[in-house]
C-alpha cells in the first residue's frame, strides 16, 4: 500500500490514490512499465510510512513492506539501502 497522498500516473493524468479512491469505485487505469492496466485502489490501514528520496527530486511515501523494483531484482521498501539504483521506466508519450 501507498499514502493516500501519493499520485500515481493514469490515463487521466497524475491523481491522488485519495481521488481514485473516492471515484469510480477506486477503478482507473495506471502506467505499468510500458502501458495503461486497469487496478483498483483499496484503502487500508497501517501507520508504518518509508519516505524515499530519489534523486531526481521526487519523494514515494510508501509503507516498508512495499515491492519496490530496482535494477537487478525486487527488495520490500524496508530493504532499500542508499545508492540503490530504481529499475528503469518509460513514461507515455
Amino acid at each position: 500500500g501507498l499514502h493516500e497522498n501519493t499520485y500515481i500516473l493514469t490515463d487521466e493524468g497524475p491523481r491522488s490514490l485519495h481521488d481514485i479512491y473516492l471515484r469510480n469505485d477506486g477503478i482507473c487505469n495506471v502506467w505499468m512499465e510500458d502501458k495503461f492496466i486497469k487496478s483498483k485502489v483499496y484503502k487500508i490501514t497501517r501507520n508504518t510510512f518509508l519516505n524515499i528520496y530519489l534523486s531526481n527530486g521526487y519523494t514515494i511515501k510508501c509503507m516498508d513492506c512495499n515491492n519496490i523494483a530496482l535494477r537487478d531484482k525486487c527488495v520490500d521498501a524496508g530493504e532499500l539501502k542508499e545508492g540503490d539504483i530504481l529499475k528503469d521506466y518509460k513514461l507515455p508519450k
